[in-house]
């Protein structure tokens, strides 16, 4: 138990250190902390193929100094096998710096895909996401494409898992009087899994995101990311 107890605690510090160690510029570049809660599960006993999403994030921006985003997104889903199963719902975004110079919200529906399986070493998880966005202030419907690849590979500690997550952004129409289609972004996370119990896993680690700019420097982020994952 001590051993886990260093071993967590050493990982977050080597976050901290990547988080902190060199000053950032201002716009195109920040330091972030990301929390995220996401709730998954049967609706009722009798009826476990249907699943409820709730997802609340905070994302600290402008080097941790103010709230740069909020993001409720609610969903119902339907579970085809233990392995697969497909969802629709809502997101509202609110938005500020140093992702956006004025205040924005952002209404938006979402379709998608999960997968994953257990293997022996590790699991694979997948998820293809869907996006329509009506953003403050921007006449089209903003279409986007988003698709997570995830790997915890399991460690000789029984709790922990080393976790990976990749996820592209593929713009899909051009939208805000802007050549936006095509790739949008890039969000790569590592860290440290534990799970807390039967139903909550608690992760901690570095995310890094880039995102294309159609006008100026590219935009990149390095954040601590924190998550609670309750099923």
């Amino acid at each position: 138990m001590f051993m886990t107890i260093k071993l967590l605690i050493f990982c977050s510090l080597v976050v901290m250190l990547t988080l902190f160690a060199t000053p950032g510029i201002t716009k195109d570049t920040d330091r972030q902390v990301w929390t995220n809660m996401t709730a998954m599960g049967p609706i009722h006993d009798n009826h476990r193929s249907i699943r409820y999403w709730l997802e609340i994030q905070d994302r600290i921006g402008e080097d941790v100094s103010q709230l740069s985003q909020i993001l409720l997104r609610p969903g119902l889903g339907y579970e085809f096998s233990p392995t697969a199963s497909a969802w629709v719902g809502y997101a509202f975004i609110h938005t500020y710096r140093p992702f956006s110079q004025q205040p924005v919200d952002e209404n938006r529906l979402w379709q998608q895909l999960l997968w994953s399986k257990n293997y022996t070493p590790l699991k694979l998880s997948a998820r293809s996401r869907l996006e329509e966005r009506f953003i403050q202030r921007v006449p089209e419907t903003a279409w986007r494409y988003r698709q997570l690849v995830k790997t915890n590979i399991h460690t000789t500690l029984p709790k922990y898992d080393v976790v990976i997550t990749e996820e592209a952004f593929i713009h899909l129409n051009n939208f805000n009087l802007q050549k936006n289609r095509g790739f949008d972004q890039n969000r790569l996370f590592i860290g440290l899994g534990y799970k807390a119990s039967k139903n909550s896993t608690v992760e901690v680690g570095y995310l890094n995101q880039l995102i294309k700019r159609t006008r100026g420097n590219h935009y990149i982020g390095n954040y601590l990311a924190l998550t609670l994952l309750l099923t």
